[in-house]
């Protein structure tokens, strides 16, 4: 499964997970959202397909050709990284017409998305650790409460790692952080006289710290900075953190039987919502809108068999949708073209015929010496060169429609139209941008109107080592802006 179809899956199950959370906030237990949101997470992180998400074969091609490793679908398959590469390195020559510059273009902008997306994802993580690191130096030197009260809460408290609570001038509201030596970091004008609101403070970071919320909080910021590009993702962040405040302060709740839901809610109240940064991963007392939370203290209630039984079939339908889902859809190029099925491969003499617009034949594949290969050696361009000989005819190709001033900017094969690779050996990469040579056959290369032909065209590839077989990708736009493309595999010629 591509990253494209993670992140199709994923967006989808977010959109389910939101549109339930809406409905069922206050009706569902907030501990089925926790594994809803889990869910998406092991969508986003995990390359293993869980889930089936069947696709189409003409969408499988596209998503595939957006992941910078486009399947040509016949003999030489293997020699895809070339072509990947030759779509950087040829960009500056494009055929005639705005509609293949476009498509140029976005073809470079696929190729360097990969590592855009990377670069970006690795500077978001050192961002939070910088955030992190920030604020772990900030809380580090406060000291520990030491009272009547916290040594009784303390000694109430059993959990395998001990706790600490401390004051700070940073803390602008309640918060924790900590895995494993966690600790509670109460503001400085914390009113310890109020033992009820103390209490409730307390006893919700508690509950930070025993359901260990520091380490989810990491997980969903790396979620997030991973796919940092998908607005989806932030809106999982937001809500997933609503949720966790929920979730604790339902665990609150229960722990006095339902009773102290008034007290509590009149503590968030109380409480001013404040956040000491917003890519903190510290878990904030106030961190979610505080009208949601006391809408769903006050509604709370015992679990009963049909909430539970909803809650199970929330998880289940989100959980095994993908696994009798299908997507048929089409995705196309922005220019609203459609790509024809490639061809059988053709061979030397054999003719691409696109009816009423071109004819194509490559007339002769050989190793070649060229002019100046010295100096094109000296460059950096040592290699084996091979010249591809071809014919093309204009049976009626005519583009004048798709321009203002009805221009017809005639018809052309050029090395912006061909992508070439070594058919037998994929780390044999070819370059069509061989160095400061002259070939005779480039200056054969020209548009012609309808009724023209061009004989003798020729371009010239530099290899690394000396191919037997090449495969050559040809593609071209017709008049009404239809993609054409036909695989040619040729023997080369030995000079």
């Amino acid at each position: 499964m591509s990253m494209l179809q993670m992140d199709l899956a994923a967006a989808v199950m977010i959109i389910m997970v939101a549109a339930v959370r809406k409905t069922g906030i206050h009706r569902l237990p907030a501990q089925t959202f926790a594994w809803l949101w889990a869910l998406v997470w092991v969508r986003l992180m995990l390359p293993v397909p869980l889930f089936s998400l069947p696709v189409s074969s003409e969408l499988e091609q596209r998503m595939s050709h957006w992941e910078g490793a486009w399947d040509t679908g016949n003999q030489g398959s293997s020699a895809v990284a070339g072509k990947s590469m030759q779509a950087v390195a040829e960009v500056q020559n494009v055929s005639p017409g705005a509609h293949v510059a476009w498509r140029e273009g976005l073809e470079v902008l696929a190729e360097l998305w990969p590592t855009l997306r990377m670069l970006v994802s690795a500077l978001l993580v050192l961002l939070a650790v910088a955030v992190y690191i920030r604020w772990y130096v900030r809380f580090a030197p406060a000291k520990s409460v030491s009272n009547e009260h916290t040594e009784k809460w303390t000694e109430r408290r059993s959990l395998w790692r001990k706790v600490r609570i401390v004051q700070s001038g940073y803390a602008e509201s309640p918060l924790t952080y900590g895995i494993f030596r966690p600790v509670i970091v109460l503001p400085l004008h914390t009113d310890w006289t109020d033992h009820e609101r103390v209490d409730y403070v307390l006893a919700h970071e508690y509950m930070h710290v025993r359901r260990l919320d520091a380490g989810v909080k990491m997980l969903l910021l790396l979620a997030l900075c991973v796919h940092w590009y998908n607005p989806l993702v932030w809106l999982m962040y937001v809500l997933a953190n609503r949720d966790l405040e929920l979730c604790c302060d339902r665990a609150v709740v229960r722990s006095q039987d339902y009773a102290c839901k008034a007290g509590y809610a009149r503590t968030l109240i109380h409480m001013e919502e404040r956040k000491a940064s917003r890519l903190s991963p510290l878990n904030h007392f106030n961190q979610s809108p505080t009208e949601e939370r006391i809408k769903h203290i006050m509604k709370l209630k015992k679990s009963t068999f049909k909430s539970i039984l909803a809650a199970c079939a929330a998880v289940g339908i989100v959980s095994t949708a993908f696994a009798v889902s299908s997507v048929s859809a089409q995705i196309t190029d922005p220019v609203s073209v459609r790509s024809e099925p490639r061809q059988q491969a053709y061979q030397i003499g054999q003719s691409w015929t696109v009816d009423g617009e071109w004819s194509f034949k490559v007339d002769a594949v050989k190793e070649v010496a060229v002019k100046n290969s010295a100096e094109a050696k000296a460059e950096g361009y040592a290699g084996h060169y091979v010249a591809i000989n071809y014919s093309y005819t204009n049976l009626g190709f005519d583009d004048s429609a798709n321009f203002e001033d009805g221009i017809n900017t005639g018809l052309a094969f050029s090395k912006a139209n061909f992508s070439v690779s070594d058919a037998l050996n994929a780390n044999n990469w070819a370059s069509g941008n061989p160095g400061p040579f002259h070939y005779a056959g480039m200056d054969s290369i020209r548009s012609v109107k309808p009724g023209q032909s061009v004989k003798g065209a020729a371009w010239a590839y530099i290899f690394g080592n000396s191919p037997k077989t090449i495969q050559l990708s040809v593609g071209h736009y017709d008049s009404a802006l239809k993609l054409h493309e036909a695989n040619f595999v040729l023997p080369v010629e030995k000079k």
